[in-house]
């Protein structure tokens, strides 16, 4: 396809999956029309050294979804690619190893988010047209990272990064997986999160008692889309606007997570819907998002397809700009 300079590629190369928005600008330059959007699960941060180190296998995992991505996209006019990667980065010694396999990739030296940018980044990838006027939440659990803020279409009140990841909590299932009583396993790692949480309370309070209207509270990233499909059954949906368009209540997301805390992983595998590359952590992270349904007080939740590349789209482009362009 000819090269169309009204679309833009977001691409984010994070611990647990590599993903690309393929979108079309609008008029009125702050919304677009999604063309295409890519997951693939590259597990990067699995199987780190002592040191921290990023495993030969982890890069070569991500540099080849990048080379897929980046094919696909010229295919279908690209012309502006915006290009980030995770925080989790920052810790890994050999990081430049991929940094330079990406610039090589794309021409582009990745930007290297903090923590703060993917919250921020997250909510502002959520928000859609509708929600000009509302207050909104926005949660990302990932592999290494969770985010949460709040706020509204026109200003973030709150954008955090906080101690807690889906695998630090799917190392508490792996060791309790054994424990005798599966409801006292489950008490206890309620418990572990609710605490991480507790940091967050007061300010999210503050915040909510200030509200007319209850919030929207938008999930974001795999697991949500994981947790949807075993709620809904299907693993597969009509169009992108029907995932966000179905609200699910938070009692649903409180059963399946129970269900998912007393099953073993091979019989997760094996639920209607359930995709298998999210199997071995969709107990954690089912957990994970139900407390901080808890903690915030949500009656119920949507699960949005969009996160941090549509973030990164509607963010200004001098973000994503090298020197020299």
């Amino acid at each position: 396809m000819p090269i169309n300079e009204n679309i833009s590629a977001a691409v984010f190369i994070g611990a647990y999956t590599t993903q690309m928005l393929i979108a079309k600008k609008l008029p009125d330059g702050n919304s677009f029309e999604m063309i295409n959007q890519f997951t693939t699960f590259t597990n990067m941060d699995m199987n780190r050294t002592e040191g921290g180190l990023i495993s030969e296998a982890g890069m070569q995992r991500v540099l080849s979804s990048l080379h897929k991505f980046h094919e696909v996209a010229l295919q279908e006019g690209v012309s502006t690619f915006r290009v980030a990667a995770t925080s989790s980065l920052r810790n890994a010694p050999n990081r430049s190893i991929l940094l330079l396999g990406c610039q090589k990739e794309f021409d582009l030296f990745p930007s290297l988010l903090s923590g703060r940018d993917e919250a921020r980044l997250n909510f502002i990838g959520a928000i859609t047209d509708a929600m000009a006027n509302l207050p909104v939440v926005a949660t990302y659990a990932g592999y290494n990272n969770f985010y949460f803020s709040y706020g509204t279409a026109s200003r973030i009140d709150g954008a955090f990064e906080l101690d807690l990841s889906v695998a630090e909590v799917n190392d508490l299932y792996r060791k309790r997986k054994h424990h005798r009583f599966n409801l006292f396993r489950q008490i206890a790692i309620h418990a572990y999160i609710m605490k991480k949480l507790s940091v967050l309370s007061a300010d999210y309070k503050k915040w909510r008692a200030g509200l007319s209207i209850e919030p929207e509270f938008m999930a974001v990233g795999p697991l949500p889309f994981g947790c949807l499909a075993l709620l809904s059954k299907y693993p597969a949906f009509d169009s992108v606007e029907a995932i966000s368009a179905i609200p699910q209540t938070t009692s649903s997301l409180v059963e399946l997570s129970r269900s998912l805390s007393s099953q073993s992983q091979e019989a997760i595998a094996k639920m209607p819907g359930m995709d298998q590359q999210l199997a071995p952590v969709i107990a954690a992270g089912a957990m994970v998002l139900r407390c901080t349904l808890e903690m915030t007080g949500s009656y119920e939740f949507r699960v949005t397809p969009y996160g941090i590349c549509a973030g990164i789209l509607r963010s200004p482009s001098y973000l994503f700009t090298q020197p020299g362009q």
